[in-house]
């Protein structure tokens, strides 16, 4: 299913992010608020924007990841924002 979401591209509810840095913090976070203020939507991380092609994220740093994004979504979105991530 995920691979043939990445095949399919980006569209009004999904997205795509090679990593969450600090240079494409604001942008993620903007993603995130669109999505809760429209149907929804999905953001996948590890695919290169444009070429779709699949990065590495290694299995050590999903965990951490998961908290950053939680923690990032919880500290700078107001009124809070539920996510599921997975």
């Amino acid at each position: 299913m995920i691979l043939y979401e990445i095949k399919k591209g980006e569209n009004k509810n999904l997205e795509f992010k090679e990593k969450l840095s600090s240079k494409n913090k604001e942008s993620f976070l903007k993603t995130v608020v669109a999505f809760a203020n429209g149907s929804g939507g999905k953001i996948i991380f590890g695919i290169k924007d444009g070429t779709k092609e699949i990065v590495d994220v290694p299995d050590k740093e999903i965990v951490s990841l998961k908290d950053r994004i939680a923690n990032m979504v919880h500290d700078k979105c107001h009124p809070t924002i539920i996510l599921d991530i997975c």
